[in-house]
């Protein structure tokens, strides 16, 4: 199983809020999560106890294109999330966001 701990990623040590869709979509590039995506490998994503937050927008720019190409059963079998509850819940709603079809999401839901 590939883990991604998001303490790595902090925007600055010590930070405890994980936030911007851009800075979302640049994680994704860095990470590689497109080719995740395609891989037979399980993903767990460790984010930091001392995490106050994470923004919805920090999770769509870094996983709503993989929602999209993967359906929300198939994101959730293959990335695992570890994490305070209050992330953990933010987590959820953006997979349920990412549901939601025509809406200005549509460009980030897509797998091309």
């Amino acid at each position: 199983m590939r883990k991604i701990d998001l303490a790595q990623w902090r925007t600055y040590p010590g930070s405890k809020v994980f936030s911007g869709r851009d800075r979302g979509r640049l994680l994704r590039k860095e990470l590689d999560v497109d080719a995740l995506d395609l891989s037979d490998e399980r993903v767990e994503v460790s984010i930091p106890m001392d995490t106050f937050g994470v923004n919805q927008s920090f999770f769509l720019g870094l996983f709503a294109k993989s929602v999209g190409r993967l359906g929300a059963e198939g994101f959730e079998a293959k990335y695992k999330f570890e994490g305070p509850e209050a992330a953990l819940r933010t987590v959820k709603e953006g997979i349920e966001v990412c549901q939601h079809k025509g809406t200005a999401l549509d460009p980030f839901l897509r797998a091309g």
